[in-house]
Formats: structure tokens, C-alpha cells, sequence
């Protein structure tokens, strides 16, 4: 089968990670029961439980671990760096990381997932986060913020983000066609 990462990630779970770097197969050490998850960074966010689906999911050790492990599985997985751009402004916007010490590492791997592969929708999105939220540049993240959409758009975390950065803005109806076009996109998403 190749080389399978692994660790115990918590008391109750221990996880491998498949050697193409896009399953991951969990096993409970309570109650033992197998179980097999897709990874798809692609989203935005790291799926690799249903619960792992929104933002706050990426404050955890594990999503970075993972992210960093399907990095380091294939250097040039553009989406894998987007994942942990994620996880860095989300510990940034509640405080669980300094911005001093957030947003380097989340620049960093914006730029890398951007340079892999400028037609992946979450590293726009990142980007009009970290325009946002880190550099306060909100020109540049409406623009962003249009490209990741425009990119994929059916990503629900996405039209939400954007119509929260608008209603800051004080652009409602515009806020408010993009909250209705993500439950739009909750309804077709495949998880």
C-alpha cells in the first residue's frame, strides 16, 4: 500500500493517511470502529469528518497536522497550503494566535498555493481573507473575494464570508443576494 503516515491524534483516535495523501482512514480506540474520509482541501475547509466543515474546525491541532502532513506528502498540492493558510486566520480572528505570529505563516502559504496554482478557488479566498482581515485592504479583498466566486461558485463558506465582509462595507442588498446564494450552495454540497 505505500508509505501511510500515522499518529494518535487524541485519546480515542488514531488516523493514517493514505500514501496519495487523500483519505484519511480513522480508527476508535474506545470503540473500535474503522472509518474511511475523504480529504479534500479544495472546499476551503478540511472535511475530513462532517464537523470539519466550517471555520471553526480549523482551530484544532489536527487540521493543521493533516494540512501539513498532505504538504509534506506532495509539495506541490497547492490546496494543501490553502488548508493551512486556514487554519492560521482562524486562530488569528480568535485570538488563539498573535497576529505577529499568524500572519507570516498564513502569507506564506497563500503565496505558495497561489504559485502552485493560480485557478484554485479556496487560495483566492484565503487571500481576500487575509486582505480583509490581516491587512485591512478591502479594495483588494473585494476583488478576491469576486475571483474565488468566480473561480467556484458554489462554495457556501464563501458567499458567506463575502456577505460579511459587505455588510461592514454597508453594501446590504448585495450582502444579501450572497447569503441567499449560500444556502443555495449548502443545498447542492456533496457533504
Amino acid at each position: 500500500y505505500g508509505d501511510w503516515s500515522s499518529d494518535v491524534c487524541s485519546s480515542d483516535l488514531s488516523f493514517a493517511i493514505t500514501p496519495d495523501g487523500r483519505h484519511l482512514v480513522t480508527v476508535g480506540q474506545k470503540s473500535p470502529r474503522l472509518s474511511v474520509h475523504r480529504i479534500d482541501y479544495a472546499t476551503g475547509a478540511l472535511p475530513v469528518v462532517a464537523s470539519m466543515q466550517n471555520e471553526d474546525s480549523l482551530l484544532d491541532g489536527h487540521s493543521l497536522y493533516i494540512a501539513e502532513l498532505a504538504r509534506d506528502k506532495d509539495p506541490t498540492y497547492a490546496a494543501a497550503y490553502a488548508g493551512i493558510a486556514g487554519v492560521w486566520i482562524a486562530r488569528q480572528q480568535t485570538n488563539l494566535a498573535s497576529h505577529e505570529d499568524a500572519a507570516p505563516q498564513l502569507k506564506a502559504a497563500i503565496q505558495k498555493a497561489l504559485s502552485l496554482d493560480d485557478s484554485l478557488a479556496v487560495a483566492h479566498y484565503r487571500l481576500a481573507q487575509q486582505y480583509a482581515w490581516t491587512d485591512w485592504d478591502w479594495p483588494a479583498a473585494d476583488r478576491e473575494f469576486r475571483r474565488a466566486i468566480e473561480l467556484d461558485p458554489n462554495q457556501a463558506q464563501t458567499h458567506a464570508t463575502y456577505a460579511d465582509f459587505l455588510t461592514i462595507l454597508k453594501r446590504p442588498d448585495e450582502a444579501i443576494a450572497h447569503r441567499s446564494e449560500e444556502h443555495t450552495s449548502e443545498l447542492q454540497s456533496p457533504y
